[in-house]
Parts: C-alpha cells; sequence; structure tokens
C-alpha cells in the first residue's frame, strides 16, 4: 500500500487518501497480523485490543482515508496494553500530519 507510514516498536501504521473516494460514512481501517506472529488466539487477541483503541478515532480521520496498521514480530515480546498504548500514540501521530494539510 502507497501511501505516509509511521513506525513504532511493535506497529506499523500505513495511511493514505483513497483513490476510489467511495461515498463512505467514515474511513476504512485494517489490522494486518501475520501467521508467523503465532496462533489463531493471539492474532485474534491482538486484532481485539487494537480495535477497542482504534475505534474512538475512526471519526477523527477524513473519509477518505485507508489506514492498515501491521503487527511487527516484536510485538510478540510486547504486553498487550504496551501495544494498545503504543496504538493510540501512532493514530495520534497520524492525526497531526493529516491536520497539517
Amino acid at each position: 500500500m502507497e501511501g505516509r507510514r509511521i513506525h513504532g516498536k511493535g506497529l506499523h501504521l500505513l495511511y493514505r487518501r483513497d483513490p476510489t473516494e467511495g461515498s463512505r460514512e467514515s474511513a476504512r481501517f485494517g489490522i494486518a497480523v501475520g501467521r508467523k506472529y503465532g496462533g489463531a488466539v493471539w492474532r485474534n487477541r491482538i486484532r481485539r485490543a487494537l480495535r477497542l483503541e482504534i475505534r474512538p478515532f475512526v471519526s477523527h480521520f477524513p473519509k477518505d482515508f485507508q489506514i492498515v496498521m501491521s503487527v511487527l514480530v516484536a510485538a510478540k515480546e510486547m504486553p498487550v496494553t504496551a501495544l494498545r498504548q503504543e496504538a493510540k500514540v501512532l493514530i495520534e501521530k497520524s492525526l497531526k500530519v493529516i491536520a497539517k494539510r
């Protein structure tokens, strides 16, 4: 996915303006956790935790944006609370960059 990236210790956040610009009600968010990072239980647990952190910020993004949060190998060593905090920091950084434009 092309666009801007913000890097963290256990997460990467990629965001861009959607080229199709459909009539959506809000921005699109995705969470990518690869199989090599653990079993389905671990991956789903991480997705749920990150989704909880992302949900309050969806309305702050422009409607024509796509946002993908990728979980890195280093995340396996981090507690879930640290991942949630990092997700919040990355989202806030991206909102500041978008607001400057």
